[in-house]
């Protein structure tokens, strides 16, 4: 296991979202324990044998919240309907600034990412 601590991460964000942002790194590591995490291309990328080309999913900040991306996102179960679509496959989950996520729905999501990511395999 390969880990590029969260911290640096935290440290290019604004201290006003470093909450919500470490209840995600937490409810995708429980999902996943072990899984590689390094910064790449400004996110947080989360992949095994550190596959940076092809990570399970991502942290990345906009103005409006964070984007919890998945790279096998048209693949994937939407229970909540919360996956957004642009050009590719990769489902991206909108979180406003304001808003309050379960972690048990970010953790279902990243088991489903890997569930997909292993059917491909």
């Amino acid at each position: 296991m390969s880990r590029q601590p969260f911290s640096d991460f935290l440290a290019t964000k604004d201290e006003a979202i470093h909450a919500q942002l470490i209840a995600i790194d937490k409810a995708i590591v429980k999902a996943v324990p072990g899984i590689d995490a390094a910064i790449k291309w400004k996110q947080y990328m989360y992949s095994f044998d550190s596959k940076w080309m092809a990570p399970l999913c991502m942290i990345d900040t906009t103005k409006k919240g964070i984007a919890l991306r998945f790279l096998a996102g048209s693949e994937m179960a939407d229970p909540l309907g919360v996956l957004r679509f642009g050009a590719s496959d990769m489902g991206t989950w909108d979180i406003p600034l304001d808003s309050k996520v379960k972690a048990s729905d970010i953790t279902s999501y990243v088991k489903a990412a890997l569930a997909s990511s292993k059917s491909n395999s």
